[in-house]
């Protein structure tokens, strides 16, 4: 396998995919990217068995097709070190793959592409498309209230539903809730999904790099979102997520407008003092008046 790519294409796929592999490095394999080289492009392929992300770089000198593993991180370190434009040559010699970059040279150990796992297709019932972009923002929105280690694992994710028009997205840790909606066209048949919450904090990187229209699938075990040069997959949290309706308060009459910069900042200063434990500060609202205070 030899191909050359320019730095510039391939890092954001190689931090992308360094993200998703498997960092504890039980399987030694799961720490590695799968790289396949054919005709004018390469797919770079990263698991840890519980998600999938895989990718298609296009345009890429191809001297030699082929597959091969390398260590993730390793070569997402590497790739963001070079100098911006610069070509790469990769070149597999033996067991290890050799790459270059102006006065560079990197040997990096391989394991057989053959032994790389991946993970069963599912047969996907339910099918919609959004924007990525709107997609990012309502993950970005309510991922915050996530639990990360909760005894009560169907908090440690977001739950995705769908009702008629609308595409729902909430998260709780039992103290706090985020929740947002948008309107979808196209939808067959409705669904309400808990994803893990590594799953939601790759796909909304992954999301984020590019405004295109994508597609989810959702079947009873997986969620696979797909767009123009991605395709990422997920196994799907089993259980039962809290009713969220009952506690959202739909009589409430007090509401307030603010400026999100100047609470922002205000939340900030404030927070400095907060205890470390709690790091809890009281709003006190008189008239027009908005107080920000902690002990």
């Amino acid at each position: 396998m030899e191909f050359n790519i320019n730095k510039n294409d391939l890092v954001e796929p190689a931090l992308l995919a360094s993200n998703v592999s498997e960092k504890r490095q039980s399987i030694p394999i799961l720490s590695n990217v799968l790289i396949s080289a054919a005709k004018n492009s390469i797919k770079i392929t990263a698991t840890d068995l519980e998600i999938e992300y895989k990718t298609t770089i296009e345009g890429v000198e191809v001297k030699k097709e082929g597959e091969v593993t390398v260590s993730a991180r390793k070569l997402a370190d590497l790739v963001r070190s070079i100098p911006e434009d610069t070509k790469l040559n990769f070149c597999l010699i033996d067991n290890q793959i050799e790459i270059k970059a102006l006065k560079f040279q990197a040997d990096l150990a391989t394991l057989p592409a053959s032994d790389f796992p991946s993970i069963d297709s599912a047969d996907f019932s339910s099918s919609i498309k959004i924007s990525s972009s709107a997609l990012a923002d309502m993950i970005g929105s309510t991922s915050v209230a996530m639990a990360a280690q909760d005894v009560r694992y169907y908090l440690n994710g977001c739950l995705l539903e769908t009702k008629g028009n609308a595409l729902c997205v909430v998260s709780t840790d039992g103290h706090r809730l985020a929740f947002t909606k948008t309107s979808i066209e196209g939808l067959k048949e409705d669904f309400r999904v808990i994803v893990p919450r590594k799953a939601v904090m790759e796909l909304q990187k992954i999301i984020s790099a590019n405004d295109e229209e994508i597609t989810l699938n959702v079947s009873q075990n997986q969620i696979n979102v797909v767009g123009s040069v991605f395709s990422f997959t997920s196994k799907l949290i089993e259980g039962n997520y809290p009713d969220y309706e009952k506690v959202i308060p739909l009589d409430n009459n007090k509401t307030l407008t603010v400026d999100k910069k100047d609470l922002t900042d205000a939340i900030k200063r404030v927070s400095i003092f907060s205890n470390r434990s709690t790091k809890q500060i009281t709003l006190k609202i008189n008239s027009n008046r908005l107080k920000l205070s902690t002990e």
